[in-house]
């Protein structure tokens, strides 16, 4: 609608659009150890570490929560896509995110009061996410990229495994589905799809 909102601790801040000054900016308690935060149609997706949680917005009141997933203690995105939301789950050896589950869970969302489990496929390190038309990517670190044929939502199948470089997000431009901006240690790149997935950078964006 016509505000933003941003994760602030355990808050979500509601800011009314266009005015940045404070006078129209409310912090509204929603829950422990958000994480991500993805405004799909009219609801918000909230990624926490022990679950994913689905409100409706509400501008500057405390939003509605529709429904509560519960999910082994993780580090946690989640990313919305019609009728299905992706969420990785990441664990294992990162001291911040305790537990021993790394995988990519794919949930219906077809009523968002009433969540449910579809598929969990079994991951190395999962971080960011993204869709461009009928393919996931998943950024795995040190483990490089994955590319998942979407053609069926609730059901994603491994096309490609990309090692070549550390990937934790993935940015596809918005202009020429062809080129991806990888975020890795040292920075930005940019990288072109070739006919068989394979990656090739084109432009490289230290920081």
């Amino acid at each position: 609608g016509d505000h933003l909102y941003v994760i602030s601790n355990d808050n979500v801040v509601a800011i009314s659009e266009n005015d940045f000054s404070g006078s129209h900016t409310r912090h509204v308690g929603v829950m422990m150890d958000m994480e991500t935060l993805f405004a799909y149609e009219d609801l918000l997706f909230v990624g926490g570490r022990s679950s994913m949680n689905i409100y409706a917005p509400r501008g500057l009141d405390a939003p509605i929560e529709l429904h509560e997933f519960q999910h082994a203690t993780s580090c946690d995105p989640v990313l919305p896509h019609y009728d299905a939301a992706y969420v990785t789950l990441r664990t294992a050896d990162f001291t911040e995110c305790p537990g021993n589950t790394n995988a990519l869970v794919v949930l219906n969302i077809e009523d968002p009061s009433r969540t449910y489990e579809v598929k969990e496929v079994p991951m190395f390190s999962p971080y960011g996410m993204s869709v461009s038309g009928e393919k996931l990517y998943v950024a795995e670190g040190k483990e490089g990229l994955k590319i998942f044929n979407i053609a069926d939502r609730f059901s994603p199948q491994l096309i490609s495994h990309f090692t070549e470089a550390e990937v934790y997000d993935i940015i596809p431009s918005p202009y020429q589905t062809s080129f991806l901006y990888l975020a890795g240690p040292d920075g930005l790149a940019k990288y072109v799809t070739g006919d068989n997935e394979e990656l090739s950078i084109v432009d490289d964006f230290k920081y």
